[in-house]
């Protein structure tokens, strides 16, 4: 799968993944939202049941409290 292809759907699909919040995401440029889980151990081993999928593009939504949040090792001034 290109790059393109993934930030291309993450972009058409920005306001949607508001309702993935605080959630993992997997997904494939060629079927859209595949599944999503609040557990990356849970989402990873979904991925290798999926054998359809040769790589599919995982990713977390960051949750409202977690994007107020600074970063770790960064300091406010």
């Amino acid at each position: 799968m290109e790059i393109r292809k993934e930030t291309k759907w993450l972009c058409e699909n920005a306001r949607a993944l508001e309702r993935f919040s605080g959630k993992w995401v997997m997904f494939s440029a060629m079927e859209g939202l595949v599944r999503k889980d609040e557990s990356l151990m849970r989402l990873m081993r979904a991925a290798r049941k999926v054998r359809r999928l040769h790589q599919p593009f995982i990713f977390h939504v960051p949750s409202k409290q977690e994007l107020s949040q600074p970063l770790p090792g960064s300091r406010r001034r």
